[in-house]
């Protein structure tokens, strides 16, 4: 019946925004969400020198998605490790939505707690005379800030969910690819004369931009995903070097030595993080726990998963080290924005975008099947609807399948020609019965 009542509810936002609508949609929503950047906090002064590196943190979206994506993070977990987390997951869509209501909630407690480490840093900075920026520091601020940004948070969460309804792409996907280039457009202050110092670095991003993309195509045609350990070993690299380096004796050698030794040293953890990423997501064990298949054909999977995920640390390491010996380099601001985590999530979330717009030309915006977390059922299910001859659209799953269970608040949609849902249906009730939900 909730399966049912998704679709019918697909229908009608397919019959109720046509596509160009839902294109308008979009823009507005993320522009909208761009000017509340603007938005000071309560008590802030309006003087604040916005250009100061502590501005960031005294508007209403100052925190952004980061409390989301870390509620979301915090109960797919609890999902994974416990059985009342499985039992919940193996409940279908009103399993599923429960634990949506518990992330979000554990959202904006998160929310809360990092709103009070603003306040206090605003305040800090005011009765240290540092810089004046509230006006009346003490508990009315704090109590404000922790409650503005809260709401901001649950704001965030409302725009996300509009924008996947009715607007184009998964809506925090959206979001996290506008705040990308929201930094881009701060690096540029309005100066375009800047832009024309930025042609060998845009080359640079251009060149990285292209390798992702060939790299995740041939993943798409096999049917699985590009990187099966992710990107996350390139995203934490950088943080684990940089307090690592800062610690005793290997932070002298390394601070006071040759660019080289970081450079080095981070290539290395990369390495080591996508040898242990790939066992979190894509090992034989966690394939198993996915999936029910027989044991010949995940013996198969495994395999091609594991000469795969050596292709894709050489793409990592080989991006990742363009990346550094770039900034390394004294290149422009860029390179603090387009690292190459950033660059193949950019490229993930367009190629979504582009499959999505393809689906709607050749079927129309389609009904809803069904909602995922689970990225190689995603797949396997794609796969399976395909054998069936209904085409299907997994959206969001090239971008989810950077993250796996990490990037929790970033769903993956199934969309089929609505001609087609009652067949689609079927498909998915026979392998929902042939498998054990055991993880997700």
């Amino acid at each position: 019946m909730v399966a049912e009542a998704e679709s019918r509810s697909a229908v009608r936002r397919e019959t109720e925004f046509p596509y160009a609508g839902r294109l308008v949609l979009t823009v507005v929503l993320l522009a909208v969400y761009y000017v509340m950047h603007k938005i000071p906090l309560p008590f802030v002064q309006g003087e604040i020198p916005w250009s100061s590196a502590y501005s960031a943190q005294a508007n209403v979206l100052a925190l952004g998605i980061t409390p989301l994506i870390g509620g979301f993070i915090v109960i797919e977990l609890f999902s994974l490790m416990t059985s009342k987390g499985r039992e919940l997951r193996a409940g279908g869509a009103a399993g599923r939505a429960r634990l949506n209501r518990v992330a979000l909630i554990a959202s904006l407690v998160i929310a809360a707690f990092q709103g009070w480490g603003i306040a206090s840093l605003l305040e800090y900075l005011s009765y240290s005379g540092r810089m004046s920026i509230v006006d009346s520091p003490g508990p009315a601020f704090t109590f404000f800030t922790i409650l503005t940004l809260t709401a901001a948070t649950a704001m965030t969460f409302g725009f996300g969910q509009l924008l996947s309804a009715y607007g184009i792409g998964n809506g925090f996907a959206l979001i996290t690819l506008l705040n990308i280039g929201s930094v881009a457009v701060s690096l540029v202050g309005g100066d375009l004369r800047v832009l024309g110092t930025w042609l060998p670095d845009a080359a640079i991003v251009l060149g990285l931009a292209v390798l992702a993309y060939l790299f995740i195509r041939s993943g798409e045609n096999k049917l699985i995903p590009a990187f099966p350990q992710g990107v996350l070993a390139v995203q934490w690299s950088s943080r684990i070097v940089f307090y690592a380096l800062r610690i005793g004796v290997l932070g002298e050698l390394f601070l006071r030595g040759s660019p080289v030794w970081r450079i080095g040293a981070e290539l290395i953890v990369i390495a080591l993080l996508s040898w242990l990423t790939y066992h979190w997501f894509s090992s034989r064990p966690r394939l198993e726990a996915n999936l029910s298949e027989p044991a010949e054909d995940l013996d198969d999977l495994a395999a091609v998963l594991k000469r795969r995920a050596f292709v894709a640390t050489g793409v990592l390491l080989a991006g990742a080290a363009a990346g550094l010996v770039w900034g390394a380099s004294g290149a422009s601001p860029v390179t603090d924005i387009f690292g190459f985590s950033a660059v193949v999530s950019a490229v993930a979330i367009g190629l979504d975008l582009y499959d999505q717009l393809r689906f709607h030309r050749r079927h129309g915006q389609g009904a809803l099947l069904t909602q995922l977390d689970n990225v190689y059922f995603s797949y396997f299910l794609e796969q399976r609807l395909q054998e069936a001859e209904i085409p299907a659209l997994a959206r969001g799953h090239h971008f989810r399948s950077l993250l796996f269970f990490f990037g929790a608040l970033y769903k993956i949609d199934v969309f089929v020609p609505t001609d087609q849902l009652d067949r689609a249906r079927g498909v998915l009730a026979d392998l929902e019965m042939a498998r054990e939900v055991r993880v997700f």
